[in-house]
């Protein structure tokens, strides 16, 4: 979350915690604020950071992600302590097989049905 948990020390921290904890690979990614996760967290950015929330409601008012020079930045912040704890970047093909090829996953497939009249649609 820019200027709440991305700072070099904080990143740090937390990939050195990842690579002492077995982890051997490492990603991080802008916040990405679609308009129904937006409701919930601009709150929270007022009530514990009030100071940042003038510029929040700014930089997301328009659009779900950032653009500019941060995700750049961020991105190699992230890859110089990548290196430095001796992980990889992490693709999509890292990522683990979460559920087994099994007949029942056939449940979480998405088909055309219409959707419940309450469902919010983020």
């Amino acid at each position: 979350m820019p200027l709440i948990n991305d700072s070099e020390a904080g990143l740090d921290a937390l990939c050195g915690a990842a690579a002492r904890a077995g982890a051997v690979s490492f990603s991080a990614a802008p916040l990405f604020l679609k308009p129904c996760s937006k409701q919930v967290f601009l709150p929270f950015v007022e009530q514990h950071f009030p100071q940042l929330a003038r510029r929040y409601r700014e930089r997301y008012n328009r659009q779900a992600y950032l653009t500019g020079n941060y995700p750049e930045r961020l991105k190699e912040r992230v890859a110089k302590l990548i290196a430095k704890h001796g992980l990889k970047a992490r693709g999509a093909a890292d990522l683990p097989l979460v559920w087994p090829s099994e007949p029942q996953m056939d449940l979480f497939e998405e088909r055309n049905e219409p959707r419940a009249a309450n469902v919010p649609t983020c």
